[in-house]
């Protein structure tokens, strides 16, 4: 028992960062597949709705495992950054950014969920105005997924230096 604790203990800086870099890249995964949505968007064919379709999915499920992630980095490793980040001198990194971050997430996991039901009554005769729902959706995921990814950069820094300060 006493080679796993040493085990745990030497390598877990590490360990605690696998599920912040999963976190993050759901949620650039989820903003590629959104831009994809929108690509396949600009074209009427069959083929293009059913890519879209696929996309859209993709997005979603992306965000929804970024949101579980997401949990366990809030439950598990932010307790352990957020003395640091409150000592250094960015302490509204957590105050302003984290919170905004948080609540802001919710949007986001909405959008997504609702990107794959705005194209299910499209076919390939539609007119282009029916996709505008969908269009509106993709690119606000697009735009959340970019300003969770600066708050999260603004965080980190806010981390690394406090842990400079001290």
């Amino acid at each position: 028992m006493q080679i796993l604790t040493d085990l745990v203990a030497r390598h877990a800086p590490l360990i605690f960062h696998v599920p912040v870099l999963l976190h993050a890249a759901c949620g650039t995964l989820a903003m590629l597949a959104a831009l994809w949505t929108l690509a396949e968007l600009r074209s009427a064919g069959a083929a293009s709705l059913r890519r879209a379709r696929r996309a859209a999915w993709s997005a979603a499920a992306a965000i929804g495992l970024s949101f579980l992630l997401g949990g366990i980095v809030y439950r598990e490793v932010y307790p352990l950054d957020k003395p640091w980040i409150l000592a250094g001198p960015l302490p509204w990194a957590h105050g302003i950014v984290m919170e905004t971050k948080e609540h802001l997430f919710f949007s986001l996991l909405i959008l997504a969920c609702y990107l794959p039901v705005s194209l299910r009554g499209l076919d390939e005769g539609s007119d282009p105005r029916e996709r505008r729902p969908a269009v509106t959706a993709a690119v606000l995921v697009v735009l959340l997924v970019l300003l969770m990814e600066a708050g999260g950069a603004l965080t980190n820094l806010g981390l690394k230096l406090g842990a400079f300060a001290r």
